[in-house]
């Protein structure tokens, strides 16, 4: 019998110091996609920076000038938001995957990982009564 490898395989991907530094507030490290999501979440903050001081848009500008912290726990409260969520039962990145081939493959049909051919037919199923 072959060993089943499926616990080892979902097993995070984890930083637990950066250059024999340990990261101060996270003992147990903090997850790759936590530090990708978070990332992405802060290069579109410095993007609609840039753009607002460019494009002299006066609210942006104000925003970031004026109530910068704001911003910045915003971001970390967004983060935080969206990894401690469940959504049916996975994880924020789990779930936008499944999202995204649901919304692809919609008018496709799988049954043990092969494709099955969709003939417009609306599927009904038998209801059995149970025994009073």
């Amino acid at each position: 019998m072959e060993y089943n490898y499926t616990r080892e395989f979902k097993q995070p991907i984890k930083i637990y110091s950066i250059k024999g530094y340990a990261i101060p507030f996270a003992p147990n490290g903090i997850r790759l996609e936590h530090i990708v999501v978070g990332g992405v979440f802060t290069f579109l903050a410095l993007l609609i920076w840039l753009l607002g001081f460019i494009a002299k848009i006066s609210f942006i500008q104000s925003l970031f000038t004026n109530y910068w912290l704001i911003v910045i726990a915003s971001v970390g409260v967004l983060v935080w938001t969206l990894f401690s969520l469940k959504w049916d039962n996975k994880n924020f990145i789990d779930y936008i995957l499944g999202r995204g081939s649901y919304v692809l493959q919609k008018k496709k049909r799988y049954e043990h990982e092969l494709f099955v051919p969709f003939f417009h037919e609306k599927v009904t199923y038998q209801v059995k009564r149970q025994r009073k």
